[in-house]
């Protein structure tokens, strides 16, 4: 099992759609509350019935020119090799 790191702002989302399914909350009310509209408080809702927890975290993980972390260490690695003396690294 791996460990799932939510944002506040994720965490509020989960525990305010909880409260929308147990029925203490309306669609309205949760949509005021997160400052969203009903509309993304349905879609917000039907993705977590279905997907669970690890659906509500962001998709936005660094945009399409982040570098993933493997290629950041194999490249690093590489420097390291080839200029062994070389100490000063800001990537």
């Amino acid at each position: 099992m791996s460990n799932l790191t939510l944002s506040e702002t994720e965490l509020d989302r989960i525990l305010v759609l909880k409260e929308v399914k147990e029925r203490f909350l309306t669609q309205k009310e949760a949509a005021e509350r997160l400052g969203l509209s009903e509309r993304q408080v349905r879609r917000l809702l039907k993705r977590w019935i279905n997907s669970g927890t690890a659906e509500m975290k962001s998709k936005h993980n660094g945009g399409n020119r982040a570098f993933k972390v493997d290629f950041k260490v194999l490249v690093l690695d590489k420097v390291r090799e080839r200029y062994y003396d070389f100490t000063n690294l800001r990537c």
